[in-house]
């Protein structure tokens, strides 16, 4: 059994960041996936080219 998986920064305002902040800061964050698991899961890495960063960002995700 194979899992392709894919995970981005979703453009959705948070209560951190407004949509207009996200789609700038978005080339800023790199966000893989991996530890994949067949059929059990895996885990989201973000890293950021920034010194300083902060707040929640929505991470969306497909697993197939």
């Amino acid at each position: 059994m194979t899992s392709n998986v894919e995970a981005w920064i979703a453009l959705t305002a948070t209560a951190d960041h407004s949509e207009d902040e996200i789609k700038i800061l978005a080339a800023e964050l790199g966000v893989t996936a991996g530890d994949i698991v067949a059929g059990t899961g895996f885990t989201i890495y973000l890293a950021c080219t920034l010194e300083q960063m902060y707040g929640a960002f929505t991470v969306n995700w497909r697993w197939q």
